[in-house]
């Protein structure tokens, strides 16, 4: 049985985060996400116009997921609360 479309639009953000992360945005090819997802290009280009706006979800996510311990972090929170929360 075939992945998901959510599965395969998933699988290319976590791929991209990490060779991105590892590489650089600019050393990472469209080819490479396709590779190491296991993803045929045409999938790539059906969720994806082109490799900025891979990047920019990836980039959204990861944000995402972050979000709650920058928040951790926020100049509201007392200095003493910040360091604690570290």
């Amino acid at each position: 049985m075939g992945r998901t479309t959510t599965d395969t639009k998933q699988k290319l953000i976590d791929t991209a985060l990490e060779l991105i992360w590892k590489s650089s945005y600019g050393s990472v090819s469209v080819d490479d996400i396709c590779k190491a997802a296991d993803v045929k290009k045409g999938s790539f280009y059906h969720f994806f116009p082109s490799k900025v706006d891979l990047a920019i979800a990836a980039m959204e996510e990861s944000y995402k997921s972050l979000k709650p311990l920058y928040e951790n972090f926020s100049p509201e929170s007392a200095p003493v609360k910040r360091f604690e929360r570290l």
